[in-house]
This record gives structure tokens, sequence and C-alpha cells, in this order.
């Protein structure tokens, strides 16, 4: 018996850091996310570095698509929401190219609305954590 209340309490442990989100029928936590290099510390917390702050989690994505340091073959590409998942003042956006490639933000919100705190591109999306 005490076997199986330990069992259930380490999967409902397992599951909590992410609540059991999935996006496109997967755990977040098994994309390999690339952290926002606009994202700096401070004040103890962290904060965007720029101003691209928006109401709407998918308008913030293809936004931060234009970024100099994504890859040229994704940056100012046409994308279409494939997934969106909210969980409080996180997000999850799975952007679908017309090519079938797809892309994976994770975002983050505050009073100012919503930024992205991390990213995944097609080959970083597949692997499993």
């Amino acid at each position: 018996m005490l076997a199986f209340i330990l069992a259930g309490a380490a999967a409902l442990w397992l599951g909590g850091a992410f609540g059991g989100v999935k996006l496109c029928c997967r755990p977040v936590e098994s994309y390999c996310w690339i952290k926002n290099p606009l994202l700096c510390r401070a004040g103890g917390f962290e904060r965007p570095c720029d101003a691209a702050w928006r109401d709407d989690p998918v308008a913030t994505c293809a936004a931060f698509l234009n970024n100099p340091f994504i890859i040229d073959r994704y940056r100012g590409r046409t994308a279409y929401q494939e997934d969106l998942v909210r969980d409080g003042d996180r997000a999850w956006v799975m952007l679908r190219f017309g090519d079938g490639e797809k892309m994976g933000f994770e975002l983050c919100r505050n009073c100012r609305g919503w930024t992205v705190c991390a990213y995944c591109y097609p080959e970083n999306c597949q692997c499993r954590g």
C-alpha cells in the first residue's frame, strides 16, 4: 500500500514542474528550449530587454521571428498557429510554416503583457528530455 502511495506522489512531483502541460500532444518539458537572449537580469527578476510586449501570445511569437538571432530561414516568414496552451502567467505556442515546419515558443506574462522566454527550432523540438 505504501508503495502505491509513494508511486502516486512521485508521479505528481514529476508532472508538477509544468503541471502536465502538453503542446501538440507532447509534454512541454520534452522540448529542448533555447533561452531568449533578450532577457536579462535586473533587480533580482528576469525582465525583457526589448519592448516587444503584446497582449496576444501568437502575435508576440510572430514578432519574435524578426529578431536577428533567429535562423535566417525562419526570420520574417508567415506562420500559423498550430497549438496554444495557457497556464496562468505562462503560455506555449507552436507555429506552423507553409512548408509544414514548426517552431515552438514558451511565453511569460507580467502586468505589461506577453514576451518570449524560450523558443525551439524544429530539430530541437523533436528531442525528448
